[in-house]
């Protein structure tokens, strides 16, 4: 018995050509592809587009850093001259008493933030000189009332009673030394509070210690009249 193995073959390329058996279109055909589908193509619409730049924009403006504001040289000065001035005078603890100085640096701050946070409030901007919280907080304290004028604020009479005006607006060049001359107060505020409790505890164990010691007189008075009592009693009874 003789076995006869068929070998089916595809003819080669050359075998192809050859006999023109095979077309360019079948070879192609016959290209392996690891390749995935072509999608068609497709056009971006004007309105992704724009969207897609604003995105890019307003990303860009989110991580550009904001250029800082150069310094003003009148602002420095000004800034320079209300330190001076607070250092030597309103802080010279021999003439102001501490509490006193805490009492002025307070309502200094209060009245310049005021402006500064309520700058189109013109109530804030006129302060009477005569008040009393006024004449006692800064009027009679050494330095006070040259502080207001050194932040900006100036001296107007109306109707025969002294005011102090602020008239800077916002943005100005008397806004930024007003705000830098609060924030010199600001920073000041917390050495001068700590001044002021010590001398108010110094004062308080003072106060507590002349007490105890009136009391102590008050009792040595009563014993010494006991004394005096019991001393009239025996020597009447010896009589």
């Amino acid at each position: 018995i003789i076995s006869i193995n068929c070998y089916c073959q595809r003819p080669s390329k050359m075998n192809r050509g050859a006999h023109g058996s095979h077309s360019e279109e079948e070879e192609e055909e016959e290209k392996p592809s690891n390749l995935p589908p072509r999608s068609p193509a497709r056009s971006a619409s004007p309105g992704s587009v724009r969207r897609a730049v604003e995105a890019r924009t307003s990303a860009a403006a989110q991580n550009e850093q904001p250029v800082p504001k150069a310094p003003d040289p009148a602002v420095l000065e000004a800034k320079k001259d209300f330190f001076k001035h607070m250092d030597d005078n309103l802080l010279d603890y021999k003439h102001n008493h501490p509490i006193n100085v805490s009492n002025c640096v307070a309502m200094l701050l209060k009245i310049f933030n005021n402006v500064l946070e309520h700058p189109e409030e013109q109530k804030f901007r006129q302060v009477k000189a005569g008040g009393n919280a006024f004449r006692n907080n800064i009027s009679s304290i050494k330095g006070g009332e040259k502080l207001m004028t050194l932040a900006g604020w100036r001296v107007q009479v109306k109707d025969m009673e002294k005011y102090y005006v602020f008239e800077g607006d916002p943005g100005s060049r008397k806004m930024d030394i007003l705000r830098e001359t609060a924030n010199t107060l600001q920073k000041a505020m917390a050495t001068v509070n700590e001044k002021a409790e010590r001398k108010r505890q110094e004062m308080q164990a003072a106060g507590a210690m002349e007490k105890a010691r009136k009391e102590q007189i008050l009792r040595a008075l009563e014993d010494d009249k006991e004394d005096r009592k019991l001393r009239s009693g025996k020597a009447s009874g010896n009589m």
